[in-house]
C-alpha cells in the first residue's frame, strides 16, 4: 500500500460515494429501495468491464476498488430488504434481494465478457 493508491482509491471512493448519494435523493422512500437495486447492477456491469479491460494498477485500484466500492452498497441493499421485511412486504424483499443478487451478477458478467470482447 503506497501514499498513491490510497489517494486513487480514496479519490475514486469519493466519486462514487457521491453520485450513489446524488442518484438516491432522486426517488421518494418507496422508490429509493430500487434505485439502490439499479446502482449496484450498474456498478456490477462497470466492475465487470473494469475487471477485464483495465491493466494499469492504479487506474484498477481507482476504479474497482474505490469507484465500485463507493458506488455500490451491499449494506443499503440489506437495510432495504430488512425494512420491507418489518413492514411485512414479504414479497418486496425477497423481489429487492433476488433482483439484486441475480441481476448483479449477470451484468457482472456481461462486463467482464463485454469487456474481453471490445478490448482483447
Amino acid at each position: 500500500m503506497t501514499p498513491a493508491s490510497v489517494l486513487l482509491v480514496a479519490l475514486g471512493g469519493a466519486v462514487g460515494a457521491l453520485l450513489r448519494f446524488g442518484l438516491s435523493r432522486l426517488g421518494s422512500e418507496r422508490t429509493r429501495p430500487w434505485i439502490t437495486v439499479g446502482v449496484n447492477i450498474a456498478g456490477s456491469l462497470i466492475a465487470g468491464l473494469a475487471a477485464s479491460a483495465i491493466d494499469d494498477p492504479g487506474i484498477r485500484l481507482a476504479v474497482l476498488t474505490g469507484f465500485c466500492g463507493g458506488f455500490t452498497t451491499f449494506s443499503t441493499a440489506s437495510t432495504d430488504a430488512a425494512k420491507a421485511l418489518r413492514r411485512r412486504e414479504r414479497v418486496r424483499a425477497v423481489a429487492l434481494v433476488a433482483v439484486t443478487a441475480l441481476v448483479s451478477v449477470a451484468f457482472a458478467w456481461l462486463g467482464i465478457t463485454a469487456g474481453q470482447v471490445l478490448w482483447s
